[in-house]
């Protein structure tokens, strides 16, 4: 029996549905919304705060082309929304800029050395008025060729290049404009109740959530954790609010200890504070290291040796969704269990078998199997 079993919350624990809805409401403002770009995309609904459940699905369904974008990202190891935005919005962005770098008001652009909502939306202001064609499968064309995430981040970088021309300071620059995407999707997602400061009246989702099973069902499987001396934890995209307001609400966070929970808040204060080690999102095992050691500690949980040790590698389980969950426990030299509740559900299948996960399981109460043994 392992000694230690850490968990991914979306596709897992939790619907990954509104988290991909809210992705995709934050490239579109930022595209669309007269407070960036403003740029008129004639077959989507005119922008606003708040849109039907009919009219997010619309725009999830052109921003993603039909899920197509989401499922490459995640098969190549793309597990934070913050991430997932940045590269669809990035790819239309660059296309739009390529179309005016022409123009005599382009070269003040180009020295930017930090991009913000301000700078963005005067940027906009060259666009008004020209037929710029928003495709959305631009993403499949341009990283064709792109097998890991490392090679998205590297064919943007030389892309922005290609456009504003060589900058020094590029990873500032293009950070820059990560934080906008990253602060917009907070504001979609944690809506005025939990972000009152927020310019617009976004309604959220985080009061929304949608659990993957039935939430007393897990609840008990940790439960039985607990009691057989299994230590659980969690490592997840999430950032800190979105975590605690589920796991409060269905009262899972009484059989964790704090420092067995990772979130994207301390992911994103770690590289914020050793930016040399970036991207520490998922692949990078980063998460499931800190809430497997419960260290507090980046700079110690950063310069841990790893592989693991096999004696202490074959103890600990991870359990998740995604490509990005499974090379993260491959980084780690410990095992991994995926369930078929993520976004390409059980067609995920036959990627994870040919990737070695040690359990392929419908859903996340099989873990039944293995506390029964």
């Amino acid at each position: 029996m392992y000694k230690t079993i850490l968990f991914d919350v979306d596709g897992v624990l939790l619907s990954e549905e509104r988290y991909f809805d809210a992705s995709a409401l934050t490239i579109y403002e930022l595209l669309s919304s007269s407070r960036f770009l403003g740029v008129s995309i004639s077959y989507l609904p005119e922008y606003r705060d708040n849109f039907s459940d009919e009219q997010i699905h619309q725009i999830r369904w052109s921003v993603f082309v039909q899920d197509t974008v989401l499922n490459a990202m995640k098969s190549l190891g793309i597990n934070a929304n913050w991430d997932m935005v940045y590269l669809q919005f990035l790819v239309q962005f660059l296309k739009y800029a390529e179309a005016v770098s022409a123009g005599p008001e382009f070269s003040k652009f180009a020295a930017v050395e930090s991009w913000t909502e301000k700078s963005l939306r005067e940027f906009g202001g060259m666009l008004k008025g020209l037929d710029i064609q928003t495709d959305f499968s631009d993403f499949s064309k341009l990283f064709e060729a792109c097998r890991t995430k490392q090679d998205l981040w590297l064919v943007l970088e030389q892309r922005y290049q290609l456009v504003f021309g060589t900058n020094p300071k590029i990873e500032a620059v293009l950070r820059s404009l990560w934080e906008v995407g990253q602060q917009t999707f907070q504001e979609w997602y944690l809506g005025k109740s939990y972000l009152p400061s927020q310019p617009g009246n976004k309604t959220g989702f985080v009061l929304n959530e949608v659990p993957v099973v039935n939430p007393k069902e897990v609840s008990k499987l940790f439960a039985e954790c607990v009691r057989r001396g299994v230590r659980i934890g969690v490592a997840t995209g999430r950032p800190e609010v979105e975590t605690k307001v589920p796991f409060e609400s269905y009262a899972w966070d009484e059989y964790f200890d704090e420092g067995c929970i990772t979130t994207a808040s301390d992911v994103l204060e770690a590289e914020t504070s050793y930016p040399s080690y970036r991207p520490l999102s998922k692949p990078h095992p980063f998460c499931y290291l800190r809430s497997y050691m419960e260290s507090p500690d980046t700079i110690a949980v950063l310069q841990e040796e790893l592989p693991l040790e096999h004696t202490v590698g074959d103890t600990i389980l991870i359990v998740g969704d995604s490509m990005a969950d499974l090379l993260a426990a491959k980084s780690l030299g410990c095992d991994f269990a995926a369930v078929l509740t993520g976004l390409s559900g059980k067609a995920a299948r036959p990627e994870f078998e040919t990737a070695g996960a040690t359990y392929i399981w419908s859903d996340v109460t099989d873990l039944w199997s293995l506390l029964k043994k």
